[in-house]
């Protein structure tokens, strides 16, 4: 099932109305769902979007398919786009240790970012639960940092 992301935007205090939701859909804010237009495909259910300010633009983060060794990192000048092309920032090795095992959540974070690199995190896990309760090597987020040079 492919997933989509899309920009929804309502007042804080107004959250729990869902009648008061907008939806982007082609450049315009709209009340109806149903002709929401998706700002990016192919992304996993858990994602990260941020404002870089020292960068001044959006990045945002994921695992390809939702459980994957590949992490992909795409930015935008803008929420709504044009978002770019992704770029693999990492490979989880997890994964070829043991067809079992899978990664997702990857998500960035700004606060640990600098000039030179951004930080990221994401988790590994097997399908096997015995699997998991005798390996110390899964299950636990991972911490990488990536040089921005390397992303360009």
């Amino acid at each position: 099932m492919d997933r989509h992301l899309i920009a929804t935007r309502v007042p804080v205090s107004e959250a729990v109305d869902f009648q008061e939701w907008r939806f982007l859909a082609h450049t315009r804010w709209q009340q109806n769902f149903h002709h929401v237009t998706p700002i990016v495909r192919e992304l996993a259910s858990e994602n990260f979007v941020s404002w870089i300010l020292s960068s001044r633009k959006f990045v945002l983060m994921y695992n390809h398919r939702a459980v994957s060794d590949e992490i992909h990192l795409r930015t935008a000048p803008e929420l709504g786009g044009p978002w770019s092309e992704p770029v693999v920032v990492y490979e989880c090795p997890e994964i070829s240790w043991d067809l079992r095992n899978f990664c997702y959540g990857a998500k960035a974070h700004p606060s640990l970012f600098s000039e030179d690199d951004l930080v990221l995190t994401y988790f590994s896990n097997s399908t096997d639960f015995w699997y998991v309760a005798g390996n110390a090597q899964l299950y636990w987020p991972k911490f990488v940092r990536v040089l921005w040079s390397a992303l360009r």
